[in-house]
């Protein structure tokens, strides 16, 4: 088996330019994405960069400000809404507007809906994480 992939890589090496061979890397799953917001649950108000990127290309960039939880819509901020409903592999990369290292998060399906919705979350110690849910009626 190991021989057969080191075989496949010499030869797609030789010939990838022309045939897109790629046997090493990982297929993505593939969702319906419908949004993407920034949600503050943290005390302190933030600005949060947020790349959305679909099958390998980035399709939204922003940097919103969101103030600290508790003021209602002002801690929530739309980065994306109303995406392509056609399935593709979607990832997520953010960081704080400090800071300078990105953090990566592949958007993979959920039960409960036939399209997902992603979150970023400032938690309440200040850090990020992402929230997913499925939505049924998209």
């Amino acid at each position: 088996m190991y021989r057969r992939r080191i075989l496949a890589g010499a030869l797609c090496g030789s010939l990838g330019g022309l045939s897109g061979c790629n046997v090493f890397a990982e297929s993505k799953p593939e969702v319906n994405l419908k949004s993407v917001v920034v949600r503050n649950l943290d005390d302190e108000p933030h600005a949060v960069d947020v790349e959305v990127i679909r099958d390998g290309e980035t399709m939204v960039r922003k940097t919103p400000s969101v103030e600290q939880a508790g003021t209602g819509d002002d801690s929530l901020a739309v980065v994306a809404d109303g995406v392509d409903r056609e399935p593709a592999a979607y990832e997520l990369r953010m960081k704080l507007a400090d800071d300078e290292e990105w953090e990566d998060a592949l958007l993979t399906p959920v039960d409960g809906g036939d399209c997902l919705a992603g979150e970023v979350r400032i938690t309440k110690s200040g850090d990020l994480s992402v929230w997913k849910a499925g939505i049924s009626d998209c």
